[in-house]
């Protein structure tokens, strides 16, 4: 970086903001000196600094005739001041520069600039996401703080930046674009690129210092690392995953993409806007966000090809080839009992906008799978259960569940089913169980007899009786639909012979 007078001034006039000059050049300052009392040769691209009767002189290198600098400020106290704010400026690039070949982050460039730049700073992808901002610098700024808290530009800022010619002219022009977009302040904007391609924004609004050359000079210093940073994160796919991430995240958050935005964005991460997809959720026991971010990063490690990313309190995969879901779910299975966990999977969804539809589905699975599993009530009714994997559960699986949840959640089934417990508590029975096994084999009596380790004439003359009882007919579909629903919401009650027995 080049320190010139104008950001060496700038920096300055945070200190001292009446001071002013007029003393311009771009010329690299490489130190600051008295002026000598006699005509010895002067250091090259030096700032000097001159006592007079009524001011203080200021010479570029002795090549600029000197400049009164109308102050009271001593000269002493104004040289150390200019001597400060020279190795501020000298610091701030060195750990710029140690910053970039450690392979830092754009957030830790943005803390790095914060003292310098003083006013709030924003690095964005080219859909106006988040990615970093200074985490210390507040602003009066509404459209920075709009960001800060979405973690987005809102799409109506973007279409006022698009009206007025902002973007296309930013993005082609390569220099930093002023845009007077809130009363009282201008907001900077930089393009940042990668191979002549659109990689994402640096914006600052001058809500603390005003826009000035030396700030623009500082600023445009910043926007190079930021572009040295990104890029590299870019080449490693580091930066690739976070846009990935972030597209997905605006799914399933229901946010309505325009149909051009939307092919900009898939065109940008590679991504089909329509295949066979996959989507699992994975859960701890014991979780707590940062676990969830440690455990991620393990079954990411499992499955290196998939993409494993944080979503509030859930750890979701997206699977872009349903064909390798079998695999991912083989990898993953020892982790999850190693760890406690269970995984959620939806079902295959062909459009990405349907990923929230997944992303409820999974939820469903989880919630319901764990009841289902861990209760059993028709166990412990007398009816022997289909086997319940415990740590992963399908969705299709549990979607006669999810369907009929709400009535679990209350308490309601068939007053038939009623009837049937009070007689089997009466007499001692397991009609419930006979009845339990015979729907669940599709009304086949062989399969039911093996099912319920009896003989089928046996299964036979026993349904006749259960339909006797109730008056009802297993022929009619409605009533077998009824049935089976409330059969279902008890397996997701939490009651056994005596709690079902005792309902009216």
């Amino acid at each position: 970086m080049i320190i010139t007078l104008a950001m060496l001034w700038d920096n300055l006039n945070q200190t001292y903001p009446e001071l002013e000059t007029e003393l311009y050049t771009n010329g690299p300052i490489k130190g600051i000196k008295l002026l000598p009392p006699t005509n010895e040769r002067l250091s090259e691209a030096t700032l000097y600094l001159g006592k007079r009767e009524d001011g203080i002189d200021l010479s570029y290198h002795g090549k600029i005739s000197p400049v009164k600098l109308n102050t009271y400020l001593p000269l002493e106290e104004l040289f150390n001041a200019l001597q400060d704010s020279f190795n501020q400026l000298r610091d701030w690039d060195m750990e710029m520069h140690l910053s970039l070949l450690a392979g830092c982050g754009a957030e830790k460039l943005l803390e790095l600039s914060e003292s310098i730049l003083g006013n709030p700073i924003t690095v964005m992808d080219p859909s106006f996401k988040l990615l970093a901002r200074s985490p210390h610098t507040e602003s009066p700024s509404a459209i920075y703080n709009e960001v800060c808290k979405n973690g987005y530009l809102s799409a109506e800022m973007v279409k006022l930046y698009s009206v007025r010619g902002y973007l296309k002219d930013l993005v082609s022009s390569g220099k930093d674009g002023a845009f007077q977009v809130e009363e009282g302040f201008i907001t900077i904007t930089r393009a940042l690129k990668y191979q002549r391609r659109l990689i994402g924004y640096l914006t600052m609004p001058c809500t603390r210092r005003p826009y000035s050359e030396g700030l623009a000079a500082c600023f445009a210093c910043l926007g190079d690392g930021i572009a040295q940073c990104m890029s590299r994160e870019l080449q490693s796919h580091t930066l690739r995953r976070y846009m990935y991430e972030y597209f997905l995240v605006d799914l399933l958050e229901g946010r309505n993409l325009e149909p051009a935005h939307l092919r900009e964005r898939l065109n940008y991460i590679g991504l089909p806007p329509e295949g066979k997809f996959r989507l699992l959720e994975l859960d701890w026991q014991e979780g707590d966000h940062l676990l969830d971010h440690y455990l991620s990063q393990q079954a990411a490690e499992l499955i290196p090809n998939e993409k494993v990313f944080v979503y509030g309190k859930s750890v979701l995969v997206f699977i872009q080839d349903e064909q390798r879901l079998d695999w991912v779910l083989e990898r993953l299975g020892p982790f999850l009992k190693q760890k406690q966990g269970r995984c959620g999977v939806s079902r295959s969804f062909t459009r990405l906008t349907d990923i929230r539809t997944a992303y409820q589905q999974t939820a469903a699975a989880l919630r319901l799978g764990c009841r289902v599993s861990t209760l059993r009530t028709l166990c412990q009714l007398g009816v022997e259960a289909y086997h319940y994997d415990e740590t992963i559960f399908h969705y299709q699986r549990y979607a006669p569940y999810h369907m009929v949840e709400a009535a679990a959640d209350a308490g309601l089934y068939s007053p038939l089913l009623d009837e049937l417990i009070e007689r089997d508590l009466r007499e001692h029975n397991d009609n419930l169980r006979v009845l339990y096994g015979y729907l669940l084999c599709e009304r086949r009596p062989t399969v039911a007899a093996a099912y319920l380790h009896m003989h089928r004439n046996n299964v036979i003359y026993r349904v006749g009786r259960i339909e006797s009882m109730l008056s009802i007919s297993l022929e009619d579909s409605d009533i077998r639909r009824e049935l089976e629903a409330s059969l279902m919401v008890l397996e997701l009650i939490e009651t056994g012979y005596g709690a079902a027995a005792g309902r009216t």
